[in-house]
């Protein structure tokens, strides 16, 4: 029988020749952090059945992953994912079943992100820090209502400033902390 719960953290890191992590695919509950890092083979996620976490999502340098569609069963974070340094990673598709989590939703180096599509029913956050994602031309972030703490868009040389502002002025929780013009397509003046 698969693997169902786990009570504490998944540490799945500095495997430089895993491929295959299917043995984790039956798993549907995490009792803390779920962290994925250093698995320079690692092409996918097998996580297809996890719906719950209790703790925070990291998924950082994985040199050949090329997407998050292996944790699209999850719709439970206590605290927002940290996706990182991902070479290959375009979108964040895998990701839809998340509507609000605590703690900063850090989303850093992803040099092939081009859109945040996938995070399309996300509605609320302490904090978002979106930066140094030299490829990214969208948030996609629609349904996003609140951000309480801080914005910081910083360094996406591709992303349109016009694009920040409506994002940030369309939140009816403003955050107390606010940066999306450095490093950003100045695009203005918007239309």
């Amino acid at each position: 029988e698969a693997l169902r719960f786990v009570g504490g953290h998944i540490f799945l890191g500095d495997n430089p020749t895993l491929a295959d992590a299917s043995a984790l695919g039956g798993l549907e509950y995490i009792g803390d952090d779920l962290e994925i890092y250093r698995n320079p083979m690692l092409t996918s996620l097998p996580f297809a059945s996890l719906v719950e976490g209790g703790g925070y999502l990291l998924v950082q340098d994985n040199e050949t992953l090329t997407s998050l569609a292996g944790l699209s069963a999850l719709t439970t974070l206590a605290e927002a994912p940290d996706i990182n340094q991902n070479p290959l990673i375009t979108d964040l598709t895998g990701l839809g079943g998340l509507t609000s989590f605590n703690g900063t939703l850090y989303i850093t180096s992803n040099a092939a992100l081009t859109s945040l599509s996938g995070l399309d029913n996300l509605q609320a956050t302490s904090s978002l820090e979106v930066r140094e994602n030299p490829l990214l031309t969208t948030l996609g972030l629609g349904a996003l209502d609140a951000v309480t703490n801080s914005l910081l868009i910083r360094n996406n040389p591709m992303l349109s400033i016009c694009e920040l502002t409506a994002l940030h002025d369309g939140l009816s929780q403003q955050p107390t902390t606010s940066d999306f013009t450095t490093g950003n397509l100045d695009d203005t003046p918007c239309m």
